[in-house]
């Protein structure tokens, strides 16, 4: 897309910069064989490393709509713009998250119960 400028991050792979008008596309990025999505939706905007389960049944309550395998984050951008933030509680699988609500000026940070994906920061 016209205006999108690929860039190498700090690890020296590729990554892709989305434009203002592209905003709404999902932007990925590997890090070794670990993906890392982001989308914001609104004021919500989240961050996902690592793979969520039963999300049909979830999209399902919530009147969610593409729950595709690799765009997490915008699936919990969704999630969480249509149920509010008390659904994170029932978000299962592998991950590690971060959620910022622009709107009240909120960042929640949680993983998995089992924490095969460590969430910390610095």
């Amino acid at each position: 897309m016209a205006g999108d400028s690929a860039v190498v991050n700090s690890y020296g792979e590729p990554t892709v910069n989305i434009n203002a008008a592209a905003q709404a596309r999902v932007q990925q990025r590997v890090f070794g064989n670990r993906l890392v999505s982001h989308f914001r939706v609104g004021d919500i905007e989240s961050f996902c490393l690592g793979r969520l389960y039963y999300t049909d049944e979830l999209a399902n309550r919530y009147r969610v709509r593409d729950s595709i395998v690799g765009r997490e984050a915008e699936f919990v951008s969704k999630l969480v713009a249509s149920g509010g933030h008390n659904v994170i509680k029932e978000i299962e699988g592998e991950f590690a998250l971060a959620l910022i609500d622009h709107a009240s000026g909120t960042t929640i940070a949680f993983r998995d119960a089992f924490g095969g994906y460590p969430s910390y920061f610095y």
